[in-house]
């Protein structure tokens, strides 16, 4: 089974839903802090998982010659992920969030990612060992 561009917008769907399913949970059992922290992370990394898939849907084609573009598009999306966590840091300064569930939050959707990953090759796996029900003896 081959990788599409609807993977990565499950990836996107799940990782979303994680978040607020976290951040709930984290204002209940440990507080407010953490769950601000666990959401500028977690969106943080997903906006900058989506900057990389439009990156690649707008430049990465074989007629495009130019990386003048694609540089600049970086530039901007690092230039913007400092101006977010130097924001991060100073509300943590001020006790309004934990930088801990920042990285806690921005690690998310990469275990997402390897979750639906080892999902895929597990089905995969099953999928040639199983044979179909009209097969079996």
């Amino acid at each position: 089974m081959a990788l599409d561009l609807s993977f990565i917008h499950r990836v996107y769907r799940t990782g979303l839903i994680l978040s607020v399913l976290g951040a709930a949970f984290l204002w209940e059992v440990i507080g407010p802090r953490a769950c601000f922290g666990w959401l500028v992370g977690a969106f943080l990394s997903l906006l900058m998982l989506a900057g990389v898939e439009w990156s690649i849907k707008r430049f990465i084609q074989p007629e495009s010659r130019s990386a003048r573009g694609l540089i600049g598009v970086l530039l901007v999306k690092m230039v913007g992920a400092a101006v977010i966590l130097v924001l991060a840091f100073l509300a943590a300064l001020k006790g309004w969030l934990a930088l801990l569930w920042v990285l806690a939050g921005f690690a998310m959707p990469h275990a997402v990612v390897v979750l639906k990953l080892v999902g895929l090759k597990l089905r995969e796996f099953y999928a040639e060992s199983d044979p179909p029900p009209s097969k079996r003896v």
